[in-house]
């Protein structure tokens, strides 16, 4: 997506971890007793193959776990394949108008998201919808269609400038905070009881999130631009952490 805060380009000629690796990982983040859930993001975290084994070992050690993910992979089988194992699944929507969603990157195929939205809600997975807000969506009623969909949460986030990832596309994708504001006002008030509404405006998510990169580094934004640690399996996880 234009927008993306996670484009990586100044390592993303650096190796993946491998899986033996990424379960090595997982296993120290929860033995360090520091972490209670574990989301798997990306980027489009469902690019990883072995996605649902890391999900699978992540719930063994005892974290809640979930994905975020912008659909285009989603199906029926891969739902049921992580039933009882996956807490929380994640869809990235940002427009039902599919136009809008091709013009911002974002390649979810709207017309299979029912069945999808079945599964998800017969495998007693908790569905949650992130849609984050642009210049291209800022004056969109979406309310009916999250409606229709009913997840457990709306999620709904501000488009965040991150130095060295976005900032060259931020100024056509850009919202004042008046404009987040009128969405989130607009769009959570008929919204059905059982789903709550979240609204993180850019300051709320500067700082907030405790990430590990693909290389298995912990880093930060809290300077509205990207800081990485040592990589963790080389030091350990509070060395890391102190980093």
């Amino acid at each position: 997506c234009k927008y993306c805060f996670a484009r990586f380009d100044e390592i993303v000629s650096q190796p993946m971890l491998s899986e033996e690796d990424s379960l090595k990982l997982i296993k120290m983040l929860a033995d360090s007793g520091h972490f209670n859930k574990i989301n798997f993001v990306g980027g489009e975290p469902m690019l990883v193959p072995h996605l649902s084994h890391l999900i699978k070992y992540a719930k063994e050690f005892g974290l809640r776990t979930s994905v975020v993910t912008n659909g285009s992979r989603l199906s029926p089988d891969w739902v049921k394949g992580v039933a009882g194992y996956l807490d929380m699944l994640g869809i990235s929507i940002d427009s039902d108008n599919p136009s809008i969603n091709k013009a911002i990157g974002n390649h979810i195929k709207l017309e299979k998201l029912p069945i999808i939205v079945d599964a998800i809600h017969q495998s007693v997975i908790c569905l949650k919808i992130n849609t984050v807000v642009y210049s291209f969506n800022k004056s969109e009623y979406l309310t009916p269609f999250i409606n229709a969909i009913n997840p457990s949460r709306w999620k709904i986030l501000q488009v965040t400038k991150i130095n060295g990832q976005n900032d060259k596309d931020f100024d056509k994708v850009s919202v004042s905070a008046s404009d987040f504001k009128k969405f989130c006002d607009k769009n959570r008030e008929w919204v059905l009881p059982g789903i709550k509404v979240i609204c993180e405006a850019d300051d709320n998510i500067i700082g907030s999130y405790c990430m590990i990169d693909y290389k298995g580094c912990f880093f930060d934004n809290s300077s509205n631009c990207y800081r990485y640690s040592s990589p963790i399996l080389k030091v350990n996880v509070e060395e890391a952490l102190s980093q």
